[in-house]
């Protein structure tokens, strides 16, 4: 399991033995970590991608790890006698779901029918489609999609993002967050504001009898989709 510390207390000096519980924390070598709940704050400086804080109670402790301007937090809700491992890595400030280079990212997939991946470009002919598993956006604000339309019928393609793949292909369902593409044969990218949504959600488009050719799907963070 490698090595773990057993951290100081905020301040005062003493180790936080006696404990209500136990939480190990993974995270990027060379960053500080902080386990806190209302007053109390157990620290971890500089450690080596592990930290192991024995809590003098249970309840709600936030857990949050910085290395310069890089910053991420998670919550963990532990009972009394509680053992718990949580991992924490930074946010990208820009993520690749598919890109002209290099395709699907490693450990998506995609899905629905009449859809394929041919020359790293993402193919809709018009039943919609989704990539799973659900990606975790609360940490970004702009998803941008890159392609063209190749056919076009009546009714413009739509974009979705929803904690359902069923509501994404379903064209007349109401998503979290929804765009149009242009009803024409030109190339595009169209942006996504995904600012207001935390946790996991499926990205697709809605089934419609377009032919809808993608060549990038990118979430950032910053208000920049480049």
């Amino acid at each position: 399991m490698g090595e773990a510390f057993f951290c100081k207390r905020g301040g005062d000096g003493k180790i936080a033995l006696g404990s209500a519980a136990m939480l190990c924390v993974k995270f990027p070598a060379g960053s500080t970590c902080l386990c806190e709940t209302g007053s109390e704050t157990l620290r971890a400086e500089n450690a080596p991608g592990l930290a192991a804080f024995a809590l003098p109670a249970a309840g709600t402790w936030t857990v949050t790890i910085r290395n310069g301007a890089q910053e991420k937090s998670e919550s963990v809700t532990l009972a009394a006698g509680d053992a718990k491992i949580l991992t924490l890595t930074y946010t990208a400030d820009r993520l690749a779901l598919l890109s002209p280079e290099d395709g699907l990212a490693n450990g998506l997939s995609l899905n629905g029918e009449n859809v394929s991946l041919a020359d790293n470009t993402l193919a809709d002919a018009g039943s919609g489609f989704w990539l799973s598993p659900a990606v975790d956006l609360t940490d970004y604000t702009q998803l941008t999609v890159t392609g063209t339309c190749s056919y076009i019928q009546q009714y413009q393609s739509k974009l979705c993002v929803d904690q359902s793949p069923e509501k994404i292909i379903d064209y007349l369902e109401t998503t979290a967050v929804s765009a149009l593409w242009p009803n024409d044969t030109a190339g595009h990218t169209v942006t996504l504001d995904v600012s207001g949504l935390s946790g996991s959600y499926y990205i697709g488009a809605a089934r419609c009898a377009n032919r809808l050719e993608l060549t990038e799907i990118v979430l950032s963070r910053g208000g920049s989709g480049t």
